[in-house]
């Protein structure tokens, strides 16, 4: 099948299979005389393969590692295994982030809503670089305090999913 066929197949955009041959997650077929490549089934399956690691959070960089363990031995399985839990992990820690952000904001709304206050309680948190109007040990919003951030990556070292 051609590069378009495949892509369509895997759910991606050509450019998408193009950028996998360029990172070398996909191997790039031979040019046949007629000067089409011919992509295979497995190139379907590789590419659902590095979608659905990607579904669940893994970088391109983590789903190389997860390919070349493909078909190991049960070393290979105990690794896989170990980068699903510090995925697993990290979502979690993701998740108790997004709780925090939702709790702030829950508050920084009913303060909003009370209209006690003659400035906005959300503009002037912001402003103040607080969470709830009030520093925190930190002086910055949504930080949380030294003992809950133990182990925690800074957010400028945190790798992000790609999309492409």
């Amino acid at each position: 099948m051609w590069i378009s066929e495949a892509a369509e197949a895997a759910g991606v955009h050509v450019e998408t299979v193009r950028y996998y041959e360029r990172r070398g997650l996909l191997a790039q077929p031979r040019r046949p005389i007629n000067g089409y490549r011919h992509y295979s089934d497995e190139v379907v399956r590789v590419v659902r393969f590095i979608r659905q690691a990607q579904d669940l959070g893994f970088t391109l960089d983590e789903v190389e590692e997860l390919m070349r363990l493909r078909g190991t031995t049960p070393r290979g399985r105990e690794r896989a295994r170990q980068a699903a839990e510090r995925k697993l992990m990290a979502l979690e820690r993701k998740m108790e982030q997004l709780r925090d952000m939702r709790a702030t904001l829950r508050r920084l709304v009913a303060a909003c809503q009370s209209g006690h206050e003659p400035a906005c309680p959300i503009l002037e948190a912001l402003h103040a670089g607080t969470k709830t109007g009030r520093p925190n040990d930190r002086g910055t919003l949504g930080e949380r305090s030294p003992t809950r951030t133990a182990g925690r990556q800074p957010a400028s070292t945190r790798q992000h999913r790609r999309t492409t």
